[in-house]
């Protein structure tokens, strides 16, 4: 009876180790299959440290930034803000420069207007001075004033006799010699003479 009982027990305790190594292997195989992986370690799994935790909704795909991408945006960070110092002081250089340019400018033009006026006043003598030396030579006798004439360039005794009263002029020239007489006509008809002939044609 004992020599039947103990094939028996030993088959069945066979059975039953069977039994607990295929369920192990069914447990592994799953816990693959599920996508995990267990490892036997001693030390704590270090954390992922990110600028946006706590965010439920990023996908598998976001990068995270190591130091070399960290340092490339600093220093293009640094780069452009030199950039906007530079042409902040760019700016203010063509400000000053415009200020500068202006100022010349309207010293220039306070100049023109005084040289201008200097000018206007110096023409204005110089007509005064004209007018003075015509209404002293319409005084003179003929003769003498003729003898005054005589001795002037042509051109330039035109101009004071053909501001005289064309009588007074007249006996001047009477007194003048032939040639001089010619002469000074001569300059006097020719004077518009160029816009006599344009209105002619």
């Amino acid at each position: 009876m004992k020599s039947r009982i103990l094939p028996i027990i030993a088959v069945s305790f066979g059975l039953v180790t069977a039994l607990q190594l295929t369920n192990l292997s069914f447990a592994s195989a799953k816990n693959k299959a599920d996508g995990i992986v267990e490892t036997k370690t001693d030390k704590p799994a270090k954390p992922v440290l990110s600028d946006v935790s706590g965010d439920e909704n990023l996908s598998e795909d976001a990068i995270c930034l190591t130091s070399t991408m960290a340092d490339a945006i600093l220093a293009e960070k640094d780069r452009i803000e030199k950039q906007k110092i530079s042409l902040n002081e760019r700016e203010t250089a063509l400000e000053a420069l415009e200020v500068k340019l202006s100022a010349q400018l309207e010293n220039i033009q306070t100049t023109k207007s005084s040289v201008e006026a200097q000018l206007a006043r110096m023409e204005a003598v110089a007509s005064e001075d004209l007018d003075h030396l015509i209404s002293m030579y319409s005084t003179m006798k003929p003769k003498k004033a003729a003898e005054i004439f005589d001795s002037m360039a042509p051109a330039f005794a035109a101009g004071f006799l053909r501001d005289m009263n064309s009588a007074k002029a007249g006996l001047i020239m009477s007194e003048m010699s032939a040639k001089q007489s010619y002469e000074i006509s001569l300059v006097i008809a020719n004077r518009n003479a160029a816009i006599r002939n344009a209105s002619n044609n």
